[in-house]
């Protein structure tokens, strides 16, 4: 008789983390499907959903400001990650799902690992937190909220680059806020999107 294993006390900590993940979007998957008994290989399919959703978002956000310049002002990661924090509403998978996108942001940019990811984890905590009490499912405030999550991004990216790097950045308050205004529309349009593809998921 095999003796069952045991995973290493350090592993253990991860694999809550990633249960947890699991978890918390299946049950988002059931609000969003309002069924109660969702089945467990949906909710693997909703994780599947989001590392492909995730990967698209970094791809399109490398490689379209080569042939669209205006598109380098998109921060579609970002969007993507606060409509994952919006759905799931709990703050330990969203900042989990924020430090995935912004480490792997960072390293597709050949920049110095960590700057996206801290931002996009402080964001992606922030969303998830806010979204348990304001309005998320509407046009408008969905909107406000990533145009202010936009300019806490450009602030704190900004910042890190600063104090971390020692890079003198001067930071374009009105370029930042015109660009926060078409990632506002342009998010508006993304939730919509996704609203559609959580469904069928």
């Amino acid at each position: 008789m095999e003796a069952p294993t045991v995973s290493p006390p350090f592993f253990q900590p991860a694999l809550r983390i990633a249960m947890n993940f699991r978890d918390k979007l299946g049950h988002s998957l059931r609000r969003r499907h309002r069924e109660p008994d969702l089945p467990q290989r949906a909710t693997l399919r909703g994780v599947i959903f989001w590392v492909v959703v995730g990967a698209v978002s970094l791809l399109v956000q490398v490689y379209l400001p080569v042939y669209a310049p205006l598109a380098s002002q998109l921060e579609l990661p970002l969007i993507v990650t606060l409509y994952l924090a919006f759905l799931v509403r709990d703050p330990v998978p969203a900042l989990l799902y924020g430090a995935l996108m912004g480490v792997s942001q960072d390293a597709l940019l050949a920049q110095p690992v960590g700057l996206f990811g801290i931002v996009k984890t402080l964001a992606a905590y922030s969303a998830a937190s806010a979204s348990s009490r304001l309005d998320v499912e509407h046009p408008a405030p969905r909107c406000v909220l990533i145009c202010f999550f936009f300019l806490f991004h450009q602030f704190f990216y900004w910042v890190l680059r600063e104090a971390l790097l020692g890079l003198d950045v001067q930071f374009p308050i009105l370029l930042t806020l015109a660009a926060a205004m078409l990632n506002g529309a342009a998010g508006v349009l993304i939730f919509l999107l996704l609203d559609r593809l959580v469904r069928v998921v």
